[in-house]
């Protein structure tokens, strides 16, 4: 059995860096790779996971950028399309921000997260604050005055 040197920090040939248990597998994965039916199957799974994953992406976007939505029905179609009067400009704005610091800037994807759930939840705050403040008066857009608990 041969025997594998693994160096941490150190530059390591792709085909000599792994585990042992890699050397165990090998031929069989190499052997299921000249399967040409075996493969058409597995690209097609691959084909249909990123589907998903792209329908399940978009699906979010649209509910989290727009509060409202409405169908277009037509025959067997329905398409889900967004009303832009109901855009959340915080949302849209956390989106951009994000999208630069993921493709532009190559971000780490934990960091993202970690700074687009602050400005959510600093978003929400403030909002939560002002609702708390605003609810303080009385119909007639005033403070409250002892004379309005009588």
């Amino acid at each position: 059995m041969p025997t594998v040197v693994h160096l941490h920090g150190g530059v390591v040939p792709p085909q000599d860096d792994g585990y042992p248990v890699d050397y165990l597998g090998a031929p069989y994965v190499e052997r299921l790779r000249g399967n040409h039916t075996l493969t058409a199957a597995l690209t097609g799974i691959t084909a249909a996971v990123v589907g998903v994953i792209a329908h399940l992406g978009l699906y979010f976007a649209l509910h989290t950028l727009v509060a409202t939505t409405h169908t277009l029905t037509t025959g067997p179609l329905h398409l889900l399309l967004p009303n832009l009067d109901t855009l959340q400009p915080a949302a849209l704005a956390i989106t951009v921000i994000a999208a630069v610091l993921t493709f532009r800037l190559q971000w780490p994807l934990p960091r993202i997260l970690g700074i687009s759930t602050l400005a959510r939840t600093r978003r929400r705050s403030v909002r939560t604050t002002r609702h708390i403040i605003g609810s303080h008066s009385n119909n007639a857009g005033r403070p409250f005055t002892p004379a309005d608990t009588r």
